[in-house]
């Protein structure tokens, strides 16, 4: 049988993430240090063997394809927007229909470019065979307020899906989704309204897919193709019990890079299994010098000579001064090669996220000090959901304090 072909959505202008996503697209964010968010879709599927993998790119392409390009080997095939811009994620499929036509492959693998998660695809496929199903919709547990943003669903007892809903608001829509508390996952409090979502995550029979592209012409998978494929029947849904995180802010986003240091319910990144893939980085290892460390992640070409760092994430090629301390940081570390991201000397940074190539000059205090500060920008400062973002190749002038310049924020 012929490897899956598999298509890996990413062409997300992903707004929320801003200022991270001002000059690159969403699955091209940097995580984790040393990878970028796309890295795990690619990983899942490299780590089977499966070769027909394509990036289907749209807002900043360059962003992303000069990465793919690079970290592997054009083992991604890119399928950029170009003059057709794609109008939603179907569309995004259907305007590269004549690939589909031309595949020998049974099935179709549709992955998100902007998920966190470590699932067995061959697993998934089993799934897809054994049930006979035309299209398989990979679904986890989710609370209420996640259930607001994705589809959810209801299954019978041979979890074929017998009624699909994408993104309800409405309180009834919410009632008749709702799982009774033994369906519930053990990880969910009882007095919880939990629902089965979909991780956006399908599997298609090729020649199931093509006729619905042809036949129904609207243009996203969860408000127009999936309603469609349910009318006709053989839709089931595959249970995933593992992590995952759909990184859809800038907290989340912030949470999920240390959970990596903290928590044991995340993303397994060290495991020989389920580490990600991308090419090695030919860096020398950090130097480290006088400096307590507690709980953190010091990657490689870093030069660290700070006081402390504790539960921090400090990505590769990143220069801490003497006398700095960083609570809750995230550096995003330089992937390129164009120069380091510079923390200064006596600097004081508590949950912060510094982008590439930023430069911190000495004596700068980034902290809220425990004070309510509203979303809004300050020079080369932008705070959201009371965290703290250094831009992309910003520099902070010696001295400043965010206290201090609280008057100077804008909306």
């Amino acid at each position: 049988m012929h490897d899956p072909l598999i298509f890996i959505l990413a062409g997300g202008e992903g707004t929320r993430l801003r200022p991270l996503t001002h000059h690159r697209c969403k699955p091209a964010v940097p995580f984790g240090g040393r990878y970028r968010l796309i890295d795990v879709a690619i990983s899942n599927a490299m780590k089977k063997g499966y070769e027909n993998i394509y990036a289907v790119t749209q807002f900043l392409e360059e962003s992303l394809s000069s990465y793919l390009h690079e970290a592997h080997n054009d083992k991604v095939k890119i399928l950029p927007s170009k003059e057709n811009e794609y109008k939603g994620t179907a569309d995004s499929i259907r305007k590269n229909l004549p690939l589909l036509e031309k595949s020998t492959s049974e099935f179709v693998v549709i992955l998100s470019g902007d998920q966190l998660y470590s699932m067995d695809l061959e697993d998934v496929l089993d799934s897809a065979k054994k049930s006979g199903a035309d299209l398989t919709i990979a679904t986890l547990p989710i609370n209420e307020e996640e259930a607001t943003r994705m589809g959810v669903m209801k299954l019978s007892g041979s979890k074929e899906i017998i009624d699909f809903a994408e993104k309800p608001k409405e309180e009834a829509l919410l009632q008749k989704f709702a799982l009774a508390p033994k369906e519930t996952n053990i990880i969910h409090a009882l007095d919880e309204r939990i629902f089965l979502g979909s991780m956006g995550i399908y599997v298609f029979k090729r020649d199931a897919l093509i006729s619905l592209l042809q036949e129904e012409e609207g243009i996203d998978f969860g408000m127009h193709i999936i309603p469609k494929q349910l009318s006709i029947g053989k839709t089931f849904a595959y249970i995933f019990d593992g992590y995952w995180e759909d990184i859809g802010t800038i907290k989340s986003y912030y949470q999920a890079n240390l959970k990596l240091i903290q928590s044991r319910h995340t993303l397994d990144i060290f495991s020989k299994e389920s580490m990600l893939l991308t090419n090695p980085i030919t860096l020398p290892p950090a130097v480290i010098e006088k400096t307590m460390i507690e709980k953190s992640i010091i990657c490689d070409g870093s030069i660290i000579l700070a006081k402390e760092i504790c539960h921090s994430l400090i990505g590769l090629n990143t220069c801490v001064g003497k006398g700095s301390i960083l609570l809750g940081a995230v550096s995003l570390g330089t992937l390129s090669d164009e120069g380091k991201t510079r923390i200064g000397e006596n600097c004081f940074l508590e949950k912060v996220i510094i982008d590439e190539e930023a430069l911190i000059e000495d004596g700068v205090d980034l902290s809220l000090h425990g004070k309510e500060f509203p979303d809004g920008d300050i020079g080369p400062i932008t705070i959201k959901d009371g965290i703290i973002i250094v831009k992309k190749g910003s520099v902070v002038p010696s001295g400043f304090s965010l206290l201090e310049n609280k008057a100077r924020l804008s909306a």
